[in-house]
């Protein structure tokens, strides 16, 4: 995960952390198919790349690994807190 992490820009740190809460936010939200919830954050986090990072392939393919990052964080959560049961 440490040379994953290495790879993204410090300003764009946040933007892992932002994409998680967005996701949680989306799971609550009833009418939107669960399935759906990882095409929207990557959409989020390619958007929110680009807007910072400005428009370039570097941006985009920064986008893609902080949405990897953000879904990867929840689904090792899942996996471990399910795994005690």
């Amino acid at each position: 995960m440490d040379n994953l992490i290495s790879f993204i820009p410090e300003q764009l740190l946040i933007l892992v952390a932002a994409l998680y809460v967005i996701g949680a936010g989306c799971k609550k939200y009833k009418q939107l198919d669960n399935k759906y919830i990882t095409v929207v954050l990557l959409a989020l986090g390619i958007g929110f790349s680009i807007w910072m990072l400005g428009l370039n392939p570097i941006a985009v393919l920064q986008g893609v690994i902080c949405w990897g990052i953000s879904i990867g964080i929840n689904q090792t959560y899942k996996q471990l807190k399910d795994g005690d049961k």
